[in-house]
Parts: C-alpha cells; sequence; structure tokens
C-alpha cells in the first residue's frame, strides 16, 4: 500500500489517469448491470405473505403473486373493492381472489370490516410480471383507490422491484 502511495507521489498524472480509466470502466460494467439484475423469491413460512401464497397456489397453481391491502371505512370499502377486483381480472394473465368474492377463502381475506385482501394472481414470470404487470396493477390500484381508503401493494415481485431500484440506485450513487 505504501509503494502505491510513494508511486502516485513521484507520477501523479500517470495515477490519476489510471484511477479515472478504472473508474469509467467500472461505471460501464455497473450501469450494464441494471438490466442484468433479476428478482428472487423469497418467502418465510409462517408469514402472511407465505399464507397467501399457499392459498393462491392451492386456488390457481403456481403463479406470481401481488397481495393487495385495502383500509378505509367500510362503505367506501365495498364499493371500491369490487371495482378494482373487476378492472384487475381484465387484464391478461391476471386473476384475483378477494374478500368480495364469497366462501370460505374470501372470508379469510377480510379480517375487519375496515380492511380486506385482494389477492392477484400474475400466470407469468418474475421477471414479466416485475416489469409488466406490476406497474399496472399499481396504476389500476392508484386510478381506483381514493381517500380515505388506503392501498398497499405487497408481495415477492414488489420487495423484487424495490430491491432492484436500490441496487441500480447504488451502482449509479458509487459511480
Amino acid at each position: 500500500m505504501i509503494s502505491l502511495a510513494k508511486f502516485s507521489m513521484r507520477r501523479p498524472k500517470l495515477a490519476l489517469s489510471t484511477w479515472l480509466v478504472i473508474a469509467v470502466v467500472l461505471s460501464i460494467i455497473g450501469l450494464g448491470g441494471a438490466s442484468s439484475i433479476s428478482p428472487q423469491v423469497t418467502t418465510t413460512r409462517g408469514t402472511e405473505s407465505y399464507k397467501a401464497q399457499q392459498l393462491a397456489e392451492q386456488k390457481f397453481g403456481p403463479t406470481q403473486l401481488l397481495p393487495i391491502l385495502l383500509e378505509g371505512p367500510k362503505a367506501q370499502l365495498d364499493r371500491a373493492g369490487p371495482n378494482l377486483v373487476r378492472l384487475l381480472v381484465k387484464q391478461p394473465y391476471t386473476r384475483a381472489l378477494s374478500a368480495w368474492d364469497g366462501g370460505s377463502a374470501a372470508s379469510s381475506l377480510r379480517p375487519s370490516p375496515t380492511a380486506a385482501m385482494i389477492v392477484v394472481a400474475v400466470n407469468r414470470s418474475e421477471k414479466q410480471t416485475v416489469s409488466t404487470s406490476l406497474p399496472e396493477v399499481k396504476r389500476l390500484v392508484a386510478q381506483t383507490v381514493r381517500a380515505p381508503l388506503r392501498a398497499y401493494v405487497s408481495g415477492q415481485a414488489t420487495i423484487d422491484q424495490a430491491m432492484k431500484d436500490s441496487s441500480v440506485s447504488t451502482l449509479r450513487h458509487a459511480a
């Protein structure tokens, strides 16, 4: 390490230009890496995400899940929720299980009068779900759910997208 410092002191222009070349090369590698970051599916046994995944696999088979929690006054929830479900199931590769479907599965998705779940199942790869279906679901939620209701889109695809965004942001700031 000391010899590197001595070299830098003797030949500062060469040392600086070498470090600049290294920084440019690493920046190019980092920018190219943004498109190759792929999502990973991980669920922890016993969590709500795990339970939602198991329920959806029983009803739909293996798919990517996008659980949506709606919270707010019961009357607004019962108006906006079914409307959102109708819009979601019109999307390609998309099915939904909701608190308004009836039956035992539906009752487990309504933990209280002011909270309800919609489990959206997307029959696409993880990568396609993150890049195509997730943004569309978020757009429909934003378009349909108005105050005083609140909506939370969760699930592995949402986590994957946040992790990818964070990794890309870190790479760009480090470069």
